[in-house]
């Protein structure tokens, strides 16, 4: 994009197409073609770019009119007709004047993020302004910062209970990250949509295991006793399809000396889909070795289920969103209900996430889920905390 480069002064034009990967190839192409043959009609001066797979630069000449944006959205706020079919599409467009000696990499890096500011609201265009440049400057020195505490290793396991319905208590639990950041406990909901923008979630995965092994080697040592049978942690596909880095799981698991039963995955179907045959290997590897694997998010959205369920998952953790449905009415609690059986039937543990509430107990422990998870039973906090928990409740 040398044009980029040497375009100070000039209106530079962002357009993005939400959820463009739902559309075939072909479908996606004739898309942009669309989009770009339109877009010649109201540019007179402009140079064009496909900068990846749903993104278009247009580069217009100096004190461009940057109302004529409206256009664009207008157009595009009707189906597009590809062959007899109607597509609606979602288009976000940034706009800002690049500055003198700016690079085309920076300014690129500018309409992306503003971009990202909409993509979850119902606005289409975002200018840049003083006010935006404020704002994405405290962004990136959030960013700054919870990327340096992730390369400190500064990540500080928190652990939320798993009621066992059968043994009527806490049995099992999960780890969730926080950062320590100066003493500040950041929750996961401020730092993994960084990580991912980043690329570097497989750091905190990484980071995560070291310090959970590390806790319960340091219990372990000092006589301390861990209270449940099991850990949760979980890993995304980057780290699981990594062949060095199970093997380097295990040596870590080994030299800390963790009974690997005490270890549990989470992964979620999309681990599965993105390689199928390699993720079954992998399971079957660290079954073999003593760790077991939980899906995660069961009922947010499968492409295969009969694909998924023929892994060898000891656990299937079932959304809150179908727990929410279920007590919406009766015939949302019947599906549960199926789910949960022919789960069950297949050998696997159930478990249903964001119990709050003792009405949500009741319904849960009447479909015949095996294990609980949420607020109604325990809040995530530190492994001496849970151990009071669990103490007090036995």
């Amino acid at each position: 994009m040398d044009d980029l480069n040497t375009s100070d002064g000039a209106t530079i034009y962002m357009l993005e197409i939400m959820r463009f990967h739902h559309f075939s190839s072909f479908t996606g192409d004739q898309i942009l073609l669309e989009i770009v043959n339109f877009l010649k009609t109201i540019f007179n001066k402009y140079t064009m770019y496909r900068v990846s797979s749903n993104q278009i630069i247009v580069i217009v000449s100096k004190n461009d009119d940057i109302s004529r944006i409206s256009q664009i959205n207008q157009e595009f706020s009707k189906p597009i007709n590809i062959e007899g079919d109607d597509y609606s599409i979602d288009i976000k467009t940034s706009v800002i004047i690049k500055k003198k000696n700016e690079t085309a990499e920076h300014t690129v890096y500018l309409l992306e993020k503003m971009i990202n500011q909409i993509k979850d609201t119902n606005e289409i265009i975002i200018v840049y302004s003083p006010e935006m440049k404020k704002k994405l400057e405290i962004e990136e020195a959030d960013t700054n910062r919870i990327i340096k505490a992730i390369n400190k290793g500064s990540v500080v396991p928190y652990y939320q209970g798993i009621y066992s319905i059968t043994d009527e208590k806490i049995t099992w639990c999960e780890a969730l990250a926080r950062l320590n950041i100066n003493g500040e406990m950041i929750p996961p909901s401020k730092f993994i949509p960084i990580l991912e923008n980043h690329k570097c979630v497989n750091k905190l995965d990484r980071n995560m295991l070291c310090q959970v092994l590390k806790e319960l080697k340091l219990m372990k040592d000092s006589g301390q006793r861990v209270d449940v049978k099991g850990i949760s942690i979980n890993f995304t596909a980057e780290d699981i399809l990594n062949q060095s880095f199970i093997d380097e799981i295990k040596q870590m698991v080994t030299n800390d000396e963790i009974d690997p039963n005490m270890i549990s995955f989470e992964i979620c179907e999309s681990v599965i889909i993105s390689n199928f045959q390699k993720a079954k290997e992998i399971m079957e590897e660290l079954n073999n070795y003593g760790i077991r694997f939980f899906l995660d998010d069961f009922g947010t959205g499968f492409s295969n289920l009969k694909a998924v369920l023929s892994l060898p998952f000891y656990l299937i953790k079932i959304d809150k969103s179908l727990l929410d449905a279920a007590k919406e009415n009766t015939r949302n609690q019947q599906i549960l209900d199926g789910v949960v059986k022919a789960i069950n039937s297949i050998g696997m543990k159930t478990l249903i996430e964001g119990v709050e509430t003792k009405e949500d107990v009741e319904l849960v422990k009447n479909i015949g889920v095996n294990y609980i998870k949420g607020y109604y039973y325990h809040k995530p906090s530190n492994m001496t905390d849970l151990n009071k928990v669990i103490e007090e409740k036995m």
